[in-house]
């Protein structure tokens, strides 16, 4: 998956739910968020957070706690934070 989301040279890619954030220096252009670990770039959730659109969101495992609602209003907000071209891989 890093020579992948590499390939597509991003300018821009967002993890969500990063943990410890480990893709960080492997993936270009990477930024981590996680409301629960100090190791991500920014400690905040996804409902939480506001940015520029990414070019690529990661959701490894991150958008699957939580009740339906959590979920729907998790995977609606990341509609806000990628582009119109983006790529999204869940």
């Amino acid at each position: 998956m890093v020579d992948y989301v590499n390939n597509q040279k991003p300018s821009s890619v967002l993890d969500v739910g990063c943990g410890y954030n480990r893709f960080k220096g492997k993936i270009n252009n990477l930024i981590g968020i996680d409301p629960h670990n100090d190791a991500a770039d920014i400690k905040v959730s996804i409902e939480n957070y506001n940015t520029v659109p990414y070019e690529i969101a990661l959701c490894l495992g991150s958008i699957n706690f939580g009740n339906e609602d959590t979920i729907d209003k998790q995977m609606g907000k990341l509609h806000t934070v990628w582009r119109k071209e983006a790529i999204f891989r869940v």
